[in-house]
């Protein structure tokens, strides 16, 4: 019963966490190259479709799976979902 409580409430503060995590993505804006000229525009992240090409600047916070275009030593911090180490990203 008690190994049961702590694992409902362990839960419970995982989930608050990343809804947190999720509406701090959810109000962010990015800049896009969208349109036949690669117009650049400020949008939020809520407005974002396939094939969408994004400026990505040191700090941000990449608001959706992506192809990274290219590239100059980028790692990337995923300590939010649980991954300690910095990752290291390429261009495919």
């Amino acid at each position: 019963m008690f190994a049961t409580s702590i694992a409902a409430v362990a839960d419970y503060i995982q989930n608050k966490s990343f809804l947190g995590i999720r509406d701090e993505i959810n109000n962010a804006s990015v800049t896009v190259f969208r349109g036949p000229y690669g117009s650049q525009q400020l949008i939020s992240v809520k407005e974002l479709v396939v094939g969408d090409v994004i400026q990505v600047t040191q700090g941000d916070t990449i608001p959706a799976d992506c192809i990274l275009i290219q590239e100059m030593n980028v790692t990337v911090d995923e300590s939010k979902y649980g991954i300690t180490d910095y990752v290291e990203k390429q261009s495919s």
